[in-house]
């Protein structure tokens, strides 16, 4: 009992005791949480900002695009289309302001003093660049047609839709022929590989010209020229018209293809060029078909083999009635049909081979002779030799 009522004196004087360490966290929580924020509102500096135009000094006109940079900051901005720009939270304090854009020179600007709670205005003129050079001497000159730089002069002037190239681009891309060459004139197609159509047209209504003049048509039954027999070796430049004028011929509603030739060489010219090809379907076919005496043979269209022969230039008499005992004139008449139907080949059937490779050759050459009498004698040719081959599948 006595060991009971001495615990019971001893819990009041506890009570205190644990009241007052439950205060003192309280107190420390409370200074940790608000010890922070109260530093922060202490360290907070007044700011203020800058504002103001840049203007071109020559012209007074608003400058864009110019960037503002504080000195010693990362503080930058681009000014907008009237030249304004704006530079906000600056501490306040004195600065220096740069100012750059490209073709004008950099302006710095110094002392420049931000307030509390206020805008400095700025008004900045910056002057354009001035780089010295060498002296630059351009000597005045007719511009070569041949070359593309003339034919820019010629398309710029031009007052209808055209387009040309130049005997210097048709060297580069490796064209023998005119067909060859309209490949790379915007467009322009060619059809069969020798009829030239101007924006998808048929050929029927594209005119060629060869310096101005009209070329007929080699073939009677089509009015279309074939360009493929020009050897670019002769050409100086092909102009392609894409709209009718009024200068033009009237049939010339589809386009218009002018060739020019070159003129009289200055000295002895001379070059020769050779080509090789290959062709998917006929190179190294073994179904490739054909028959004695078919094709054009290397030495060009030689077509005797498939020539008429002798006994059918002169008079072929007809056909005698069939009888037991003919009359001896009707024995003549079937002799002389007899040789005739004899003379001819007697191959009728078709046989396989296998071709090789396309190949070709151009040649072009040129003098100039001075004949007296302020008179001088030129001559340009040129020669251009293609052989190929073609597969039609199914063919009839």
């Amino acid at each position: 009992m006595a060991r009971a009522g001495s615990v019971a004196d001893r819990s009041p004087r506890i009570r205190p005791v644990a009241s007052s360490l439950f205060s003192i966290l309280l107190l420390m929580l409370f200074l940790v949480l608000s010890g922070p924020s109260v530093g922060l509102v202490a360290q907070e500096k007044p700011t203020g900002g800058i504002r103001g135009t840049v203007l071109d000094k020559e012209l007074n006109v608003p400058l864009a695009g110019v960037q503002v940079v504080v000195v010693g900051t990362n503080v930058g901005v681009l000014t907008s289309a009237e030249g304004n720009f704006l530079i906000s939270q600056v501490p306040v304090g004195t600065y220096s302001l740069a100012f750059t854009k490209g073709g004008y020179e950099r302006q710095l600007i110094p002392s420049v003093a931000v307030s509390a709670d206020r805008l400095t205005e700025l008004k900045v003129e910056m002057g354009i660049e001035v780089v010295e050079m060498d002296e630059l001497v351009v000597i005045g000159g007719e511009v070569e047609p041949a070359e593309e730089t003339g034919l820019l002069d010629l398309r710029s002037e031009a007052v209808s839709f055209q387009d040309a190239i130049s005997s210097d681009l048709i060297s580069k891309a490796g064209a023998g022929d005119v067909a060859g060459a309209l490949k790379f004139v915007v467009g322009t197609s060619i059809v069969e590989g020798k009829y030239a159509t101007v924006r998808g047209l048929s050929d029927r209504y594209t005119g060629t010209t060869l310096n101005g003049v009209r070329v007929p048509s080699a073939d009677p039954r089509r009015r279309a020229v074939q360009v493929d027999l020009f050897p670019t070796g002769t050409v100086e430049s092909l102009t392609v018209t894409k709209t009718f004028t009024p200068d033009l011929q009237g049939d010339f509603t589809g386009g218009g293809v002018d060739i020019r030739t070159k003129s009289v060489p200055e000295k002895l010219t001379f070059s020769i060029s050779m080509a090789a090809e290959s062709n998917s379907l006929a190179t190294r076919n073994e179904d490739y078909l054909t028959y004695e005496g078919g094709g054009v043979p290397f030495s060009g269209p030689d077509v005797r083999d498939r020539a008429l022969p002798k006994e059918a230039d002169g008079e072929i008499p007809g056909l005698p009635p069939v009888r037991f005992s003919p009359t001896p004139k009707q024995m003549e008449q079937a002799q002389t049909l007899d040789q005739l139907v004899r003379s001819f080949a007697p191959a009728m059937g078709v046989s396989q081979a296998t071709p090789g490779y396309n190949s070709g050759f151009a040649f072009v050459g040129g003098n100039r002779w001075e004949v007296g009498s302020g008179v001088t004698l030129g001559l340009v040719g040129a020669l251009n030799y293609v052989h190929k081959y073609d597969f039609y599948q199914n063919g009839i």
